[in-house]
């Protein structure tokens, strides 16, 4: 096999097996998982193995991959609680692959019903080498009684280092679990963090309460606020009706700017031939929502420099782990990822979709900016022009949006879009 040293080799996708509809030992965990009502699911082949030979026979393996939809479907198949126990690895690498896996099965844990529970397995490197050390059997059977939930194992993760007996510490350990707050729905769960975070920090529970509310409001949990050169979006924009024009071929990008740059942003991890497409069609696009730009920004910064786009997402994970927003609007991408390829998606077609979704978003936004500065009565800018563009603007949504067939005119309407918003800042006094 080589002089590699690595204990296995994944095996390659093909037409018969695909590894994001599998899990390694589940047609020997099924029953076990019934019996137990729960599954543990581990990163390696030799992890499950070894758990299974200790008699953990309710274990299953990831295959090397990104949890999928269906993988989530399949844990939880079997059990009545659907809870499911993620032990991978306690280097940096198994931390990464257990957000990666966390996030995934939070996402469908709304749909599924899916009890998360995140282990810390001490003793050794992984679970392989912790059940064969000396009392690693009621070392992993401990792991897994102290099991934390994702909220819980993310506010630990995000503060590891944070000296919190120092004031500096306990004021940086508070700025970093506000997001992870912010972001929680329940209101009980969120108040119940906020005072255990306070009374571990040892700082008033009121301050940080008035954060995470500040927080919630600019926060828009996976997406962040759109913001960008075109303005601040309300959330009325983002539910404007689908360009009706458009009634080719079987996608249909949903409602919202935010959906419209999901769809662009998981084009690019969908296949590495659909990477090179969509590299080269969304190199003069520019996103609105703050997230979603820093990850364009970011793989456009990695070029071309990975395997297939498993190891592409594994970058990405990488680089955004400090920023917990960009990292949930990349696991929604990822997911949308795996839609692309199970449906058999038309890139060219989602791709000249979703850019004229996000045109008409464009203008949307750029037409109110205007309004408002009509509105505002300043003296600086011919208002007989702004009502002008504005015009032009209502003729780009209602006639030329819907007769759109080629990404060229999409690159052409962009920069018409872009000249207005230039004028917009060079009021009378200072056009030559």
């Amino acid at each position: 096999m080589g002089s590699d040293q690595v204990k296995y080799l994944n095996s390659p996708e093909s037409l018969i097996y695909k590894k994001g509809e599998h899990l390694f030992a589940f047609h020997l965990a099924k029953e076990a998982i019934k019996a137990k009502d729960a599954v543990i699911v581990v990163e390696g082949y030799f992890d499950a193995i070894t758990a299974h030979l200790y008699g953990f026979t309710n274990t299953v393996a990831a295959l090397g991959t990104a949890l999928t939809n269906e993988q989530g479907k399949l844990l939880v198949r079997y059990t009545e609680s659907k809870r499911v126990y993620l032990a991978f690895d306690t280097d940096s690498a198994g931390v990464k692959a257990t957000e990666k896996g966390a996030h995934i099965l939070d996402q469908l844990a709304s749909g599924i019903g899916i009890d998360l529970r995140v282990t810390t397995v001490s003793g050794g490197k992984d679970p392989d080498e912790c059940l064969r050390a000396p009392d690693g059997l009621s070392t992993f059977s401990q792991s897994l009684e102290n099991a934390q939930s994702l909220i819980e194992y993310e506010l630990g993760q995000t503060t590891y280092g944070c000296d919190i007996k120092t004031r500096d510490g306990r004021i940086e350990a508070a700025r970093k679990v506000v997001p992870i707050l912010a972001a929680i729905k329940n209101a009980v769960a969120r108040s119940e963090y906020i005072r255990q975070m306070a009374h571990k920090f040892d700082i008033q529970e009121d301050s940080l309460a008035s954060d995470v509310a500040v927080a919630r409001k600019t926060i828009r949990p996976g997406s962040g606020s759109p913001q960008g050169i075109y303005g601040s979006i309300s959330q009325s924009s983002l539910s404007q009706t689908a360009n009706p024009g458009l009634r080719h071929d079987r996608f249909r990008p949903l409602d919202g700017l935010i959906e419209a740059e999901r769809w662009l942003l998981a084009s690019f991890l969908s296949d590495k031939a659909n990477y090179e497409l969509t590299f080269q069609s969304l190199a003069k696009e520019e996103l609105m929502t703050t997230p979603h730009s820093k990850i364009i920004k970011a793989i456009y910064e990695l070029g071309n420099t990975f395997a297939d786009t498993a190891q592409l997402e594994s970058r990405l994970l990488d680089h955004f782990a400090p920023e917990p927003q960009c990292c949930a609007a990349l696991i929604e991408i990822m997911l949308r990822a795996e839609e692309i390829k199970k449906q058999k998606i038309s890139i060219p077609v989602l791709l000249l979709q979703s850019r004229v979704k996000l045109m008409k978003e464009k203008i949307v936004a750029l037409t109110k900016t205007i309004r408002n500065q009509i509105a505002s009565g300043n003296d600086s800018y011919d208002q007989s022009l702004l009502q002008s563009k504005i015009s032009e603007l209502n003729r780009m949504e209602r006639l030329t949006l819907p007769t759109i067939k080629t990404m060229d005119e999409v690159d052409n309407l962009q920069e018409i879009i872009k000249e207005i918003h230039l004028s917009l800042n060079n009021p009378i006094g200072e056009r030559s």
